[in-house]
């Protein structure tokens, strides 16, 4: 591994260098991401809840202390450092080489957008996220020494299950592609390859089942995610569902230009292969075919036998990697055919850098509204005579402050920002959307509260962008805009 890195030091540094400036728009925007308000307050490591136990050892490492800071841009930056190591292997183990040219550019963009700058946007977990990416992708230098590739897979498949499930794909994406080409290529019989996969997959099954039988932590009755497998007699219907909802989101979250690219990069993936091959083309066909329509299934890894997947940004960068692999398939090869998708390749992995400012840029907006917002209500709710009467007051917050002007003004092209923007003022049953204003804002004896009984309250005060109603001890805060029931 060692001897690898210092091969490969200048291609891994090109590409670390490119990350930091792809996600300087989100490093300017210095966003508290959800947990990362919860852990800045009160210093939990709390990765141990969805059995990501390695990540909350490594977290206090990283700062230094057992309570967990904001030790951004650090952490993000050791994201990018991560992530590009796994870019580089990604490209050595695909092109047999890892040159720096635009279209490895290209492959390490996609790895990281657009979903994966979601990951980004995790202050204190993003070093977690992308080392779990690489941990992806590590096993495979060891894959011609047996002994030694069957303990990496059980290491490393163990590491990503404790630091985040959702690269667990990411290595039987791998070993399908790469025994496709060696396949194809004629540099293995059928029966080799086969032996490879088989000995791969056993290897990788075994080690999610002693995670998920011996370490996994149930997750069940959560808002967002359950970790429960299907029965066998549900088994089809649900990864079926899954796939269907998971290919719907994509197509949904991506721009329309976007869809268009990379059902032409697909194409020009299929025509490659084809092209590369040294085998009859129906055989090539049925090979690509089977290995193509597995990897769709594996973006999310066994995410997809669960009832209720997390199908978020956050989980299905997955199918970056899957556009990410299929880039380097086509860089790989130099005849005149593979030139349209080269060029298909690069400017899909253009559309992707340039969102990744915007993104950036979005939350910054996004970070300046909420916190007026919030300011404006905190100055005229403590102004109130009967706030400062109380010595205990129970707040409650209705509707919602929506996004800020600049989001909003987007266009449906754009719909993955506000899927990627949270909202953090409004009624909601979310444990971040108010917790900045609760906690953040030294708000002296106030309880966040539901579900007032709204009867008897009077109107103390209003502004054009809320009304504050009284009652005792009990305030109810109604924002301008009526919640809606998302972020």
């Amino acid at each position: 591994m060692l001897k690898w890195i210092k091969e490969n030091k200048n291609s891994i540094l090109v590409i670390f260098l490119m990350y930091v400036l792809q996600i300087s728009a989100i490093l300017r925007a210095n966003y508290l991401y959800a947990d990362d308000m919860g852990r800045n307050m009160e210093g939990y490591t709390g990765n141990a809840f969805d059995s990501r136990y390695l990540a909350d050892i490594i977290s206090p490492l990283i700062n230094a202390n057992k309570r967990i800071t904001d030790a951004s841009p650090m952490t993000q930056i050791l994201g990018c450092l991560f992530l590009a190591v796994a870019a580089v292997l990604l490209l050595w183990f695909i092109r047999r080489e890892s040159k720096i040219d635009i279209l490895s550019l290209a492959c390490a963009v996609m790895m990281m957008s657009p979903y994966f700058l979601m990951n980004m946007s995790y202050k204190i977990d993003a070093p977690f996220m992308a080392l779990s990416v690489l941990l992806g992708f590590l096993p495979l230098l060891w894959k011609d020494e047996l002994w030694k590739y069957i303990v990496a897979i059980v290491l490393c498949t163990l590491g990503i299950c404790m630091t985040y499930q959702a690269s667990s794909g990411i290595l039987p994406m791998m070993v399908l592609m790469l025994s496709f080409l060696a396949y194809i290529k004629g540099e293995k019989e059928l029966k080799d390859a086969l032996k490879f996969i088989g000995i791969s997959a056993v290897t990788y099954l075994l080690s999610l089942g002693f995670f998920y039988v011996f370490l996994m932590k149930k997750v069940e009755g959560d808002e967002y995610f359950e970790n429960s497998a299907a029965g066998i007699t549900e088994l089809f219907p649900t990864v079926i569902n899954n796939l269907k909802t998971l290919y719907l989101t994509v197509v949904g979250d991506f721009a329309k230009w976007w869809n268009i690219f990379v059902v032409l990069l697909v194409i020009a993936f299929f025509v490659t292969c084809m092209k590369i091959s040294a085998k009859k083309w129906y055989q090539t066909l049925l090979c690509f075919a089977v290995t193509f329509g597995l990897m769709c299934v594996l973006v999310i890894g066994p995410y997809i036998v669960l009832r209720n997947p997390l199908l978020f940004p956050r989980s299905m960068y997955g199918f970056c990697v899957l556009l990410a692999i299929m880039s380097a398939v086509i860089a790989q090869h130099n005849s005149f055919i593979a030139y349209p998708g080269k060029v298909i390749a690069v400017v899909l992995a253009w559309c992707f850098f340039a969102f990744s400012f915007t993104y950036g840029n979005a939350l910054f907006e996004q970070r300046r509204y909420t916190e007026f917002m919030m300011q404006e209500v905190a100055y005229d709710l403590t102004d109130l005579e009967e706030y400062i009467d109380c010595d205990k007051r129970e707040v409650e917050i209705k509707g919602t402050i929506g996004y800020c002007p600049v989001i909003e003004s987007l266009p449906y092209d754009y719909d993955l920002i506000r899927t990627m923007t949270p909202i953090y003022f409004a009624q909601t049953d979310s444990a971040w959307n108010n917790y900045y204003f609760y906690r953040y804002l030294k708000l002296e004896g106030i309880e966040n509260v539901k579900d007032l009984d709204s009867t008897g309250f009077e109107l103390v005060q209003q502004s054009a962008y809320h009304k504050i109603y009284n009652k005792g001890n009990q305030f109810i805060v109604e924002l301008s805009y009526e919640y809606g029931g998302e972020n």
